[in-house]
């Protein structure tokens, strides 16, 4: 309802956009708060941003259900395929991931390491996992999200690491496909 009423100006109402731009949106108000002191990176608080989203999401559909309704009976085969792209996308992506799980080559490691102290930081930036006593000051936020993710459904670490890339590339493409039809409309 958000990206309805927010990119009306869009074919789709922002329907494409708007699995990334709520996750975005979580992933964001959880490191805002912690950034500023003001709330802790943990689980309680993620639900909290989880529910004050729905909350705000729910509010803005009550004002505009009616119209809502129409767009979903007259766009139903539009967002089945923006659903289908997303899913068929992500599970490409999982099933390339699950022939090659492994967490000890390469780069691996050290991306592991770097989720695994977002996961486990309550305040930002999080602990340097390789340099003991700094902060992780890295271009993070794509970890940020993933670990949000992962508190909110506690999910192991070692199948967030996994289920992590899909997911991202699926966003990714969506949004990818979303921008090119914005820009070149037929």
């Amino acid at each position: 309802p958000l990206c309805f009423q927010a990119l009306k100006n869009l074919p789709d109402h922002g329907f494409g956009a708007s699995k990334t731009l709520g996750m975005l949106a979580l992933a964001y108000l959880g490191w805002l708060g912690a950034m500023l002191g003001w709330t802790t990176f943990t689980r309680a608080w993620l639900v909290a941003f989880t529910i004050l989203l729905g909350f705000v999401s729910y509010l803005a559909w009550q004002k505009q259900k009616d119209e809502l309704r129409t767009f979903f009976h007259q766009n139903l085969r539009l967002i089945v395929c923006w659903e289908l792209c997303f899913a068929i996308v992500g599970a490409t992506f999982l099933t390339i991931r699950a022939y090659n799980p492994e967490i000890y080559w390469g780069e691996k490691p050290m991306d592991f390491s770097f989720l695994n102290s977002f996961l486990r930081a309550e305040t930002f930036p999080p602990e340097e996992p390789w340099f003991a006593g700094a902060r992780l000051n890295y271009y993070c936020f794509g970890f940020v999200m993933a670990a949000a993710a992962g508190k909110l459904t506690q999910t192991t670490p070692g199948v967030l690491y996994n289920l992590a890339p899909g997911t991202i590339s699926a966003h990714v493409f969506v949004l990818t496909l979303r921008i090119s039809q914005v820009v070149s409309p037929r």
